[in-house]
């Protein structure tokens, strides 16, 4: 049952990180595209295509950790032992990546530091429940 829970909130995660990221991408893209016919009152200085690709580069990253989650979820649920061990690393790094955002909030932001605190609650609980139901995998290798 926790692994189930587990799996299942790090698939949404995962979906939802997957969709940020391309929309990142398609930022980048988006960005890129504004030198070729400038907008009134947006001038990158030439710098259009340079700086879409650097928004772009970070989209991808973001979108292929997305899926890592999202695979991980899905392969977890269905007791795959190397899935387990991905979710417990790619919770890890999500969570030291929204407690980067707690940190960035305590400027005064209330929505941030809340979305930031369930974000980390939601990392926890997957590495927990990943980490101590080891016998639900053994059951079926």
């Amino acid at each position: 049952m926790v692994v189930t829970i587990a799996s299942i909130v790090l698939i949404v995660i995962g979906s939802l990180v997957s969709l940020f990221g391309l929309l990142v991408v398609l930022g980048g893209a988006i960005i890129g595209s504004l030198g070729d016919n400038p907008s009134p009152g947006v001038d990158l200085g030439g710098m259009s295509g340079a700086i879409g690709g650097f928004v772009a580069f970070f989209g991808v990253i973001i979108l292929l950790f997305g899926l890592l989650e999202l695979f991980s979820g899905i392969f977890a649920l269905l007791g795959r032992s190397w899935a387990r061990v991905t979710a417990i690393v790619v919770s890890v790094i999500g969570g030291l990546f929204a407690a980067l955002g707690i940190a960035g909030a305590a400027s005064g932001d209330s929505g941030s530091l809340v979305f930031s605190v369930v974000l980390l609650l939601a990392y926890v609980t997957v590495a927990w429940g990943m980490a101590t139901e080891g016998a639900y995998f053994a059951a079926r290798r």
